[in-house]
C-alpha cells in the first residue's frame, strides 16, 4: 500500500520522515558540520528542512527495521538556495506496535515530520478514507466529507498539513474549507491495522481577492491580543482565537507555520503538544475569513522548556512560588529522583502537590529511578475516603517502574494522560492510556481523559483492576472479542455509561466491576461466565432487567442489591445459587427455590418476587 493516497489536485508532503543511519551520522546526534562553509561575508542561515524524496518503503511489519533507501532530505537557506543534506538526527520510529508513526527529523535545530505505517500482517487493514469532493482548485468554499468502506471505523483528520494521530480531530460531519487547506486523514478500527494516511490540498480561488473589506456584510476583526498563552514542550496545549464579524469565520495560517506539535483548527483552536522550544517569543500570522472578507494579525507565542529538578525540595520551592493556573495551562515539570515519598508525608511529591492547591502540573518522572507507585504515593485512604492529587493533569513514567498499585492515582480527578518511556519492560502506553508491555492488559484509563466513548484495542485480553474507575467522561466502552477477564472494580463509578455488552470471550468478571454505574440501564452478560461476583452491579440505579446466562451457577452477595429499578430477572440454569442479599426486594431466592431452581422470568412486585407464567 502507498503511505500517501493521491487525490485529485495538489498532493503535498508537508511533514517529513528520517532516520539516522551509518551514512547520516550516529543515531540521536545533531549534525554539527554546516552544509554551507561559513566564510567571511557568507552569513546565510538555514530556514527549513524538507523531504524532497520520501523513502521507498513506507509500510513495515511488526519488528522490522527502518530502510532509508531513497530518502532525500533538503535544506533551504535564507538566500533562497537549497541542497540535499546528511547528518540529521531522527526520533519516533518503532515497529514494536502497529499504527501510523510520526517521525521527527532534526537538523541544526530545524525539524520536519513524516509518517510510516506499521502493520500486523496477520490482521486486516482498515480501508483508507476517501474525500469528497477530491482535492483541487475551487472558486468557492467546499464542504468535504470523509468516508471509508470499512464499517465501524473511526476517521481522524488535520487541516493544516500536519500528520494526523488518534488524538487529532475525529471526523463527525462535513468539513467546511473556505481557504487554501491541506487535509490529511486516516481510519482506525479495533482489531485491525490503521489505514494509510491520505492527503488532499484544496485551493480556494474565486479569481478575485476578497480583500480586507468592506464586502456584503461585516468582515472579521481579530480580537485576540498578543502574546498568546505560553506553551511548554511535552505538555498538551489549547487556546482559542477570537474575532468579531459575520459567521461562519474560518481560521488559517497566513504564510506562517506553528511550532512543531501544534495545529490550528478552522474554528480557531490552537492545540497539540509542542515537541521543541527555546523560550523565545515567535510571531505567527493568522487569517480570519468570512464571506465579507478577511483580517490578518500577527500574534506571538513562546514555547518554554521543562524545568528539571533533582530533589522534591527544589521542586517544592519552585512550585510554591508559581501563581495558580488551570488544568489547560498546567506547569510542565521534570523530576529526577529515586523516591517520590509517601503522601501525605512532608517532603513527598504528593504533599507538595496537594499543598499547592490550584497549581496544576504535568509531571514527567521519566528521568527518575522509581520502581513502584503505591497507594501512598499520590493518594491516601483516610477512613473510607480517598484523597488524591487533584492537580496532576498528566504523568510520564520511567523505564525503571515495575509495579503500580491499584489505587495509585485514585481521586486524581484531573489526570488525563499516562505515558511511559518506550524502554520500560513492564508497561506501555498509547494515546495516554496505560497497558502492560505486551498490551494484553489495559492497566489504567485516565479519569479525566477527554473521550465520550472508547474502544479497547484488539489484542487486549484483560481489563485490569480499577482500570476505568470513576471515568466520568465516558458514556460508552466497546469491549472487543478476545477479552477474557474484567478485573475487580474495573468500571466502578463510571457514572455516565448507559449500556454494556460483554462479549462471550469473557469468562470472569471481578467483584464490584460495575458497581455505582448510576446510568447503566442495559447489560448483556456473556454465555461463558460461571459466577457473578459480590457487588458486581450494586447501585446500578437505572438497571431494570437482567438475563442470567445458563453458564452461571452462583451469584455473589449484593451482586444486584440496591438496583432500585431492577424488577425483572430471567434465569436460564436450574443450578444457580444466591442469597437474599443478591437482589433488591425480598424472596427471590425463596421463589426460585420453590420452583426447584426453575428456569424462567421472575418479577418484583412491591417488595416481593414471583415467577411469571
Amino acid at each position: 500500500m502507498k503511505n500517501v493516497l493521491k487525490l485529485i489536485g495538489i498532493i503535498a508532503f508537508a511533514a517529513i520522515i528520517g532516520f539516522s543511519f551509518a551514512a547520516c551520522g550516529s543515531s540521536g546526534d545533531d549534525n554539527t558540520t554546516p552544509s554551507v562553509p561559513q566564510t567571511p561575508g557568507n552569513t546565510k542561515t538555514i530556514v527549513s528542512i524538507a523531504v524532497t524524496t520520501p523513502p521507498t518503503k513506507t509500510e513495515y511489519n511488526l519488528g522490522e527495521t527502518f530502510d532509508p533507501a531513497g530518502l532525500v532530505v533538503t535544506a533551504t537557506y535564507s538566500d533562497g538556495t537549497s541542497e540535499a543534506i546528511t547528518g540529521y538526527s531522527t526520533s519516533g520510529f518503532s515497529s514494536a506496535t502497529t499504527g501510523n508513526k510520526i517521525i521527527i527529523v532534526t537538523y541544526q535545530e530545524k525539524t520536519a515530520e513524516f509518517t510510516v505505517n506499521v502493520i500486523d500482517p496477520s490482521l486486516p487493514t482498515v480501508a483508507a478514507p476517501t474525500a469528497s469532493p477530491t482535492g483541487g482548485t475551487y472558486a468557492t468554499a467546499q464542504n468535504v466529507t470523509l468516508t471509508t468502506t470499512t464499517g465501524g471505523a473511526a476517521i481522524y483528520y488535520t487541516i493544516n498539513g500536519t500528520e494526523p494521530t488518534k488524538g487529532s480531530t475525529p471526523y463527525t460531519t462535513a468539513i467546511n474549507i473556505g481557504v487554501t487547506t491541506t487535509l490529511k486523514a486516516f481510519a482506525v478500527k479495533a482489531g485491525m491495522n490503521d489505514s494509510d494516511i491520505i492527503t488532499a490540498v484544496y485551493t480556494i480561488d474565486s479569481g478575485t481577492d476578497p480583500g480586507p473589506g468592506p464586502g456584503q456584510g461585516t468582515r472579521p476583526t481579530i480580537t485576540t491580543t498578543s502574546p498568546l498563552p505560553n506553551a511548554t514542550v511535552g505538555i498538551p496545549y489549547s487556546t482559542t482565537l477570537t474575532a468579531t464579524g459575520d459567521t461562519p469565520i474560518t481560521w488559517s495560517l497566513d504564510g506562517s507555520t506553528l511550532p512543531t506539535g501544534l495545529t490550528l483548527s478552522p474554528e480557531g483552536v490552537i492545540s497539540g503538544t509542542p515537541t521543541t522550544g527555546d523560550g523565545i517569543a515567535t510571531p505567527i500570522s493568522f487569517k480570519a475569513t468570512n464571506a465579507a472578507g478577511y483580517d490578518q494579525k500577527s500574534l506571538y507565542i513562546t514555547i518554554d522548556t521543562l524545568p528539571d529538578f533533582n530533589t522534591i525540595a527544589a521542586f517544592k520551592t519552585w512550585l510554591d512560588a508559581k501563581p495558580a493556573n488551570t488544568a489547560a495551562t498546567a506547569y510542565g515539570v521534570k523530576l529526577g529522583v529515586s523516591n517520590l515519598g509517601s503522601f501525605p508525608d512532608d517532603g513527598s511529591v504528593g504533599k507538595t502537590l496537594t499543598s499547592n492547591s490550584g497549581k496544576y502540573v504535568s509531571l514527567d518522572i521519566s528521568g527518575s529511578t522509581v520502581t513502584t507507585i503505591n497507594d501512598s504515593t499520590f493518594c491516601v485512604l483516610a477512613g473510607s475516603i480517598y484523597t488524591g492529587c487533584a492537580t496532576i493533569t498528566s504523568i510520564t513514567l520511567p523505564n525503571t517502574l515495575t509495579s503500580i498499585n491499584n489505587n495509585a492515582f485514585r481521586s486524581c480527578n484531573n489526570l488525563a494522560e499516562i505515558n511511559v518511556t518506550s524502554t520500560n519492560t513492564a508497561y506501555s502506553s498509547e494515546d495516554g492510556v496505560l497497558y502492560n508491555k505486551a498490551k494484553t492488559t489495559l492497566v489504567m484509563y485516565p479519569v479525566a481523559k477527554k473521550s465520550s466513548t472508547f474502544t479497547i484495542p484488539g489484542g487486549v485480553t484483560e481489563i485490569g483492576n480499577y482500570a476505568f474507575r470513576a471515568c466520568n467522561n465516558l458514556t460508552g466502552v466497546t469491549i472487543p472479542d478476545g477479552v477474557t477477564g474484567i478485573g475487580t472494580n474495573a468500571f466502578e463509578a463510571c457514572l455516565y455509561i448507559t449500556s454494556v455488552t460483554i462479549p462471550n470471550s469473557v469468562t470472569s468478571i471481578g467483584a464490584s466491576a460495575f458497581s455505582n454505574c448510576n446510568s447503566l440501564a442495559s447489560v448483556t452478560l456473556p454465555n461463558n461466565i460461571t459466577s457473578i461476583s459480590n457487588n458486581t452491579f450494586r447501585y446500578c440505579a437505572q438497571l431494570t432487567s437482567i438475563n442470567i446466562p445458563a453458564s452461571v451457577t452462583s451469584i455473589g452477595e449484593n451482586a444486584f442489591n440496591s438496583c432500585e429499578k431492577l424488577t425483572i430477572v430471567t434465569f436460564n440454569n436450574i443450578n444457580s445459587t444466591f442469597n437474599a442479599n443478591s437482589f433488591p426486594g425480598t424472596g427471590l431466592s425463596e421463589a426460585y427455590s420453590a420452583e426447584g431452581g426453575g428456569i424462567g422470568t421472575y418479577k418484583l412486585t412491591g417488595s416481593t418476587w414471583s415467577k411469571q407464567n
